[in-house]
């Protein structure tokens, strides 16, 4: 439901700022989403508001090849 709730935001903010949250919260969000789904458990303010710890297994996770290309992609936008 939060997912849905950040897509509505997003929608409703003048562009410059939605210029903003692309290059900027929407890698952050993908990127964590695939950490999420993996079953990572946040422990951040942010992670744990943005993301449902109740079904997550921990900090160490195992990610697939492509999970793990993804996320190494994600952080090189990230960087730019």
């Amino acid at each position: 439901m939060k997912h849905i709730a950040l897509v509505a935001v997003l929608f409703a903010v003048p562009v410059p700022a939605l210029a903003d949250a692309i290059h900027c919260e929407l890698p952050w969000f993908a990127r964590n989403l695939i950490f999420d789904r993996a079953g990572y458990c946040f422990g951040s303010a942010l992670g744990r508001a943005t993301f449902d710890n109740s079904d997550c297994t921990g900090t160490e996770i195992t990610l697939s090849n492509r999970d793990r290309a993804a996320v190494d992609h994600i952080r090189g936008l990230e960087a730019d």
